[in-house]
């Protein structure tokens, strides 16, 4: 009991501890929108930070389309904040308004919530991808 002790003493000391946490980063699929549209968000360290951008989308047959999103941040700002949760903003495209948000990552699912300034809130839980 003793060396378990020491040993995660030992890996949080050297920084391996935050890494065995679920984390957000990888890429993620979206639910389909109201067009059945689907969208791979690709979650990257942005200094000390979290931040998506919208890589693809795929139409509601799977073919993969061309948006004026793609290719944009919609994510940024996300600061860990507790276990498996991050707190920062997203960009609504549907809306043309930037939100704050959190994320929270459980297994291979990211839920992911943002709330307008009169207090509507929407929920999405994305998939993994990789």
């Amino acid at each position: 009991m003793k060396r378990l002790f020491i040993l995660t003493a030992v890996l949080v000391t050297l920084g391996v501890g935050p890494a065995l946490a679920e984390t957000a980063l990888g890429t993620w699929l979206s639910p389909p929108d109201r067009k059945g549209q689907v969208g791979h968000m690709q979650l990257r360290q942005c200094g000390g930070a979290i931040c998506g951008t919208l890589v693809r989308v795929f139409d509601k047959t799977g073919r993969q389309i061309t948006t004026p999103n793609v290719g944009k941040q919609l994510v940024w700002g996300m600061q860990p904040s507790g276990s498996n949760r991050y707190i920062g903003q997203v960009y609504v495209p549907l809306m043309k308004g930037q939100f704050p948000a959190e994320m929270k990552v459980s297994g291979n699912r990211l839920t992911v919530r943002g709330c307008s300034s009169v207090g509507l809130c929407k929920a999405q839980t994305w998939s993994r991808v990789n």
